[in-house]
């Protein structure tokens, strides 16, 4: 049995999903993003592993109002699904109190994006 790394399809599906540059839009993104951080959690042999609401708010802060952050994209553009979970990836790995779950943290965030898609 041989094993396949589908990682390359998923980040070119990824880069090809755009989110909505509207501000209406992006705020309801928002709200289902801090929901979804509420709802999803891994739990392994250590407890559960969740993503804070404040990293939500801080990966939208950096995407979508810190002109200096790499992942910031002006109101005339629209974002793709990579690039915010680039901002949420950036956090994750930035993080030195939680070195031991970024892995698990990283899941979540994308599971959080791929829900309901």
């Amino acid at each position: 049995m041989e094993l396949t790394d589908d990682s390359e399809l998923i980040f070119d599906k990824l880069e090809k999903e755009k989110l909505s540059s509207e501000s209406k839009k992006r705020q309801q993104q928002l709200g289902e993003l801090i929901e979804n951080s509420m709802i999803f959690e891994i739990t392994n042999k250590g407890g559960k592993i969740k993503i804070a609401p404040q990293m939500v708010l801080k990966a939208y802060q950096n995407v979508y109002m810190d002109s200096s952050s790499r992942n910031y994209v002006s109101d005339q553009e629209e974002c793709t699904k990579l690039n915010y979970l680039d901002a949420f990836s950036s956090l994750i790995t930035e993080d030195d109190k939680d070195i031991v779950n970024r892995f698990e943290k990283n899941l979540l965030v994308y599971n959080m994006f791929t829900e309901n898609q």
